[in-house]
């Protein structure tokens, strides 16, 4: 019987292999982007100012908020935080998103304002097509 025995260098590459395959789970759902647009909803049912969180096809939630204006613009970000990945959720009265996870803030453009997060909330683009908001996912 013939005994195989691990280099060093074989159980580093195993050790990192399994290590990556460990991680994949915490990525964020932002990372798995399929770039194409996916509708939101009609754009006549988000009142302008006020956030909604939306859930698109596939599972990415969204924070969208019409911006005043003549003609429809939205801003609509990722509820993915930029630290771990976490949800955040939207807190009108203080007007900024919060996680739960590790206390970091943003403000209503998505900018970090508190805590660890290292990047502002990702910003998708939209636009709108016979009526209906289309958000990149």
């Amino acid at each position: 019987m013939e005994t195989h025995f691990f280099t060093r260098r074989d159980f580093l590459r195993h050790l990192t292999l399994a290590g990556a395959a460990a991680l994949l789970p915490l990525m964020p759902s932002a990372w798995a982007a399929t770039g194409q647009y996916v509708p939101a909803g009609r754009a006549a049912a988000f009142p302008p100012g006020q956030f909604h969180a939306v859930t698109l096809p596939g599972g990415h939630r969204v924070y969208v908020r019409r911006l005043p204006g003549r003609r429809p613009a939205f801003l609509a970000l990722s509820a993915a935080c930029t630290h771990k990945g976490c949800p955040v959720a939207w807190r009108a009265a203080d007007r900024k998103f919060h996680c739960p996870c590790h206390g970091g803030q943003f403000d209503a453009t998505g900018r970090a304002i508190a805590g660890p997060p290292p990047r502002p909330l990702a910003a998708l683009p939209t636009k709108v097509r016979n009526g209906i908001l289309l958000i990149q996912a």
